[in-house]
């Protein structure tokens, strides 16, 4: 039956990632953000991690991210949310635990539209990096337009097409859970603790 849906969730390039809020059930909140291009816990040096590249892996969580399989929320705790804040005003956010031997989650998304619109006056205005700059698009005509590094058209008609996509995504979300890939599922799942190797 995996094989009949479509598994697309969504697909946020880790280049329009800015910082990542992990909160698990047990212990304290931590923020994994850049420092000398690797994603870090809390502004630890990438020296100091167990892998330097492991918060890269994490912030890699919302490229090309798919299910494998889909239900009814049935409204179980999370034991870890994790919020992805993007540069252009995106936050996706996603809850999720382990059960029946996999990691299921629910999901939302919503857009700071202050953020998008200063975000999209910028590319107008300075050259930037392709993945960085558009949201990556899923299907339909608004994803379409946002898509481009430089899509025609004012900051208005933008920041519509944005608004639509992640409308578009949330609709995709709502009273749903979702049983992730194990390869995404264990880079959402880390401790602080997993990042340093236990060594802080």
């Amino acid at each position: 039956p995996a094989a009949w849906l479509d598994r697309r969730l969504l697909d946020v390039p880790m280049a329009r990632i800015e910082r990542i809020v992990v909160t698990p059930a047990q212990g304290p909140a931590f923020v994994l953000a850049r420092v000398d291009d690797r994603f870090t816990p809390d502004g630890v040096r990438p020296t100091d991690m167990a892998n330097g590249d492991d918060g890269n892996a994490t912030a890699g969580f919302t490229d090309q991210l798919a299910l494998d399989d889909v239900a009814a929320d049935d409204g179980t705790p999370a034991t870890q949310t994790v919020v992805f804040e993007g540069v252009d005003g995106v936050r996706v956010t996603v809850a999720a635990w382990p059960a029946d031997g996999g990691t299921w989650a629910r999901l939302s998304a919503t857009l700071d539209e202050t953020t998008a619109r200063e975000w999209l006056a910028r590319a107008d205005t300075a050259p930037v990096d392709a993945a960085a700059a558009s949201p990556a698009p899923v299907d339909g005509t608004a994803e379409a337009v946002a898509a481009s590094p430089h899509p025609a058209g004012d900051v208005d008609t933008r920041l519509a097409a944005l608004r639509t996509q992640v409308a578009q995504w949330q609709a995709r979300f709502a009273d749903r859970r979702f049983l992730l890939p194990p390869y995404k599922a264990v880079n959402l799942m880390k401790s602080r603790a997993d990042y340093l190797g236990g060594s802080r």
